[in-house]
């Protein structure tokens, strides 16, 4: 083998299935080109892998490297497993990449790794195992002090790496201007036995489609900053013949697009749709997608996407209020949100709005108003996924000064196990736990309050089913017994409701598949 990827575990992150897409597309470009390649995810709700799960792994193996992929998540479970390896195999020879390389590249390279890839890896990747892999034996040789194979590194983009005291950065990558050069995914190249156990699992691991890369928005919450302005994306009949080939090789018929603006790539969008109605296959599959409110869609457009059974449109929102909208350098206005998604709903498409609560600037007026205008939007709306800000390395909210700089290494952060309360109200950062940006104990109630009001009165409206709401309700039932319990006593809390969570993320898969992506 040449190269092992490992998925550290996410902090926050024990109540689902989740695998790292970044890792599992480059370990399939890899492999495309000849190199021999494994991912190992640690994101299955199944099974956690231990230290000495790895050892045997890498001893059985023979791996010549291995490889992190690294995000804010899980940075710290990176660190301590690269230093715990390094520790048991001192001839180690460890690479790693990941988003968290685009803006703390310097931070990884300091925690003792051999080469860094930042940002988009493919060709840097498979320049430096075409250089590197014929000189690394079991366990490695030290290559660093082979002068003539230094010099070949510096000359592959993208790439960081100590030498003589100091990080040599080779500058940006070279980017894949073509997507439909990564093959479909491969997924006989990692641990999928960890993640799927029936149908239902394969919600949020095969059932996921990324085509398109870069960002034209400069948001301030995102780390738009890093990200290429130009979108490139992989053509419709390459997504479209990727979905019919999962669907065939797993039976799954629900899939997430999870482009960031599917609708940017205006005739992508209409090759795609007419594939799907074209070959039939949008009677054998449900679509959900998302994107931006300032790609003004026609009726005829809205009209098609749902003859391509897009059943859930995905809608970056973040807030109506165009005070929130201006500090936060989201594009457009509220009303333009506003118009919309009214027409989305009334196209027969439901609407799953994203929301961002807790920002730096958030205040009793700030939600007040958007209380107001979220309500005004109700009627429109299927679902409101509400998240919490945090600040994350490469966003303007991130800090130096700020005592919470590299919160993501803080171990408390790391080891938190969620609530029962925390999963039925889909808090998914330690935002409310952490209180970042200070906030007083009284605008951290108000958030708490406002999500699940919202939360609430869009999910009831998620699926016309009786069975449905009669499950939900019963579900923030629950999540109020946690809430109060896990005040007098966490581990009483994780106790208790542990095991009714662990049943609750099972029927979740079935519910979502049943009610949430299907027409009403």
């Amino acid at each position: 083998m040449d190269l092992l990827i490992i998925n550290a575990k996410r902090m926050w992150s024990q109540d689902r299935s989740s695998l790292g897409y970044g890792a599992i597309t480059i370990a399939t470009y890899l492999h495309s080109k000849g190199h021999k390649v494994f991912l190992l995810d640690d994101n299955s709700q199944y099974r956690n892998y231990s230290f000495e799960d790895y050892c045997r792994f890498i001893e059985d193996k023979h791996p010549k490297m291995v490889g992190f992929s690294v995000t804010a998540l899980n940075a710290a479970k990176s660190y301590d497993l690269a230093r715990s390896l390094k520790n048991r195999y001192p001839n180690l020879f460890l690479i790693a990449g990941g988003f968290h390389s685009c803006d703390a590249g310097d931070e990884i390279v300091e925690q003792g790794f051999d080469i860094v890839f930042r940002g988009e890896a493919e060709i840097s990747c498979d320049k430096f195992l075409n250089i590197i892999k014929g000189h690394i034996t079991k366990f490695n040789i030290p290559v660093k002090k082979k002068r003539d194979l230094i010099e070949k590194m510096s000359q592959i983009p993208g790439l960081l790496f100590n030498q003589d005291g100091g990080i040599v950065n080779t500058g940006n990558p070279t980017v894949l201007e073509n997507l439909d050069e990564i093959p479909f995914i491969n997924f006989d190249i990692f641990n999928l036995n960890d993640f799927v156990k029936k149908k239902s699992d394969h919600h949020n691991v095969t059932n996921v489609v990324i085509s398109q890369r870069g960002c034209p928005f400069r948001c301030n919450f995102c780390k738009s900053e890093i990200l290429p302005n130009i979108v490139r994306g992989a053509s419709a009949k390459h997504v479209f013949e990727e979905l019919k080939y999962r669907y065939e090789k797993f039976g799954i018929d629900l899939f997430r697009i999870e482009d960031a603006n599917f609708t940017i790539m205006r005739k992508k969008m209409h090759d795609f749709c007419e594939l799907m109605i074209s070959s039939g296959m949008s009677k054998k599959i449900s679509l959900w997608i998302q994107s931006g409110v300032t790609i003004r869609l026609s009726s005829a457009e809205l009209n098609q996407m749902r003859k391509a059974n897009i059943v859930v449109f995905g809608i970056g929102v973040e807030r109506f209020d165009n005070e929130c909208r201006k500090k936060m350098r989201k594009a457009g206005s509220g009303e333009v949100a506003l118009e919309f998604v009214r027409k989305v709903y009334e196209s027969g498409i439901k609407t799953n709005l994203s929301i961002l609560l807790n920002t730096p600037f958030e205040s009793n007026e700030t939600l007040e108003r958007e209380s107001i205008l979220m309500s005004n939007a109700l009627p429109f709306v299927s679902f409101f996924h509400i998240a919490f800000i945090m600040p994350f390395p490469g966003t303007e909210y991130y800090k130096k000064e700020s005592k919470h700089y590299e919160w993501y290494l803080n171990k408390s952060m790391m080891d938190y196990n969620i609530s029962y309360y925390e999963n039925a109200y889909v808090i998914t950062t330690p935002a409310l736990h952490y209180n970042p940006f200070e906030h007083s104990a009284e605008i951290m109630t108000k958030i708490l309050a406002f999500n699940e009001r919202f939360h609430k009165s869009g999910g009831l409206r998620f699926s016309s089913s009786l069975v449905y709401k009669v499950c939900f309700r019963a579900d923030l039932f629950l999540a109020k017994g946690s809430f109060y319990l896990n005040k007098i006593s966490v581990k009483l809390e994780r106790a208790i409701f542990a095991p009714i969570l662990t049943l609750k993320i099972y029927g979740y898969k079935l519910f979502y598949n049943r009610f949430v992506m299907k027409h009403d």
